[in-house]
């Protein structure tokens, strides 16, 4: 059987790619040996994730041409060269792990094509894609026997009447639909009366033991608070603040893009997929304003605390699934150290749901 996963597995994005990971590792490791991932990655992402180029030099008037090497080599080079090995070790990772070999996706035929997880069922806001882009929904360009909607995720639900009849059309594309929010759950079964499925996002399917082939040795000797602010929003930092300011850990903090020439030594702004991985396992806290960083840190037992200032619900309903929402700190005074984690009662209740996805994924794939 001919699988092919249809995501966001091309995205400089640290959650993108390792929810992509998971996805393939699991079903590689269930048995299902043909899995690949549709090479679909449309112009508007490409946009996103490429390096900026110098302003020609044949653009700037006398004085302008003077004074370019002084612009090329202070200002231009040093960011570029910076984005560059960034992006070497995010396409190092898709390579690695994702991509070995490269065709096109409209020249192949799959017994089944499943669609997800993360956000590819948003409403874009690009030029060339002003809305909901139709392959992510089933269209034909990718060709498929079945269709499977497997913990696809929306994102913020902003919609119009236009837009909920282009969703009740698109859902008859699919034979099996779950997601990855119960916000958006419930919106499609209103709309559609089908039965939608809420399952966890692709991560969770490998347990920790499972994602330790790609940990590698500890980054630093001393202990550390993990600062993974992807929103930059205040309350993540002045939760990372208290801790330090209580434990004497330092704060390493991991960014989502490079936009400046310097950062401080604690700032790994080059981390690719990997690295970022690794320094959330040798953490002794966490504290993130991302989905997917709550979820590794859950998976990986570690203390953590967060905040989402928008779009906030795909971690709420998360938390409150396992009974952690004292996790969600919108005032780093209330903060109580002691009270820590144990993940007795959490895990099981997480496994439960574990379970159930995997059975869903399973079951969806064989059934056809």
């Amino acid at each position: 059987m001919k699988i092919g996963i249809l995501t966001y597995h091309r995205s400089h994005n640290y959650g993108a790619l390792l929810q992509a990971y998971a996805l393939k590792t699991f079903l590689n490791n269930t048995g299902f040996k043909e899995v690949e991932f549709v090479d679909y990655f449309p112009e508007y992402h490409r946009k996103m994730y490429a390096n900026e180029k110098a302003i020609p030099f044949k653009n700037y008037n006398l004085k302008g041409k003077i004074a370019y090497p002084l612009y090329y080599f202070k200002d231009f080079l040093t960011l570029y060269i910076l984005k560059e090995i960034r992006r070497y070790n995010f396409n190092r990772f898709i390579k690695k792990h994702l991509i070995k070999n490269t065709s096109k996706y409209e020249e192949k035929e799959y017994d089944v094509v499943i669609y997800g997880s993360d956000q590819i069922w948003r409403k874009q806001k690009k030029e060339s894609c002003p809305g909901f882009n139709d392959v992510y929904f089933g269209n034909e360009s990718v060709k498929a026997k079945h269709r499977i909607a497997f913990s696809a995720s929306m994102g913020i639900i902003d919609l119009s009447g236009s837009d909920k009849n282009y969703l009740v059309q698109s859902m008859n594309k699919f034979d099996y639909i779950s997601v990855r929010e119960k916000d958006l759950q419930t919106l499609l079964e209103e709309l559609t009366n089908k039965d939608i499925k809420h399952t966890l996002d692709p991560v969770f399917l490998l347990p920790k033991k499972r994602w330790q082939d790609l940990i590698t040795k500890r980054p630093i000797s001393n202990n550390y608070i993990l600062l993974y602010n992807l929103q930059n929003n205040q309350e993540c930092n002045d939760i990372a603040q208290f801790i330090h300011n209580k434990t004497g850990f330092e704060i390493i903090e991991i960014i989502g893009t490079i936009n400046k020439k310097n950062y401080p030594k604690n700032i790994k702004a080059l981390a690719g997929p990997q690295e970022f991985i690794n320094w959330i396992w040798h953490s002794q806290y966490v504290v993130t304003s991302s989905f997917h960083g709550v979820a590794l840190s859950i998976l990986f037992k570690k203390q953590f605390y967060t905040y989402l200032k928008s779009n906030s619900e795909r971690v709420t309903s998360l938390l409150n699934s396992i009974e952690l929402m004292d996790r969600y700190i919108t005032d780093s005074g209330t903060i109580d150290l002691s009270e820590s984690i144990k993940y007795n009662d959490n895990i099981m209740l997480l496994e439960k749901d574990i379970v159930y996805s995997e059975r869903y994924i399973i079951d969806s794939i064989t059934e056809q």
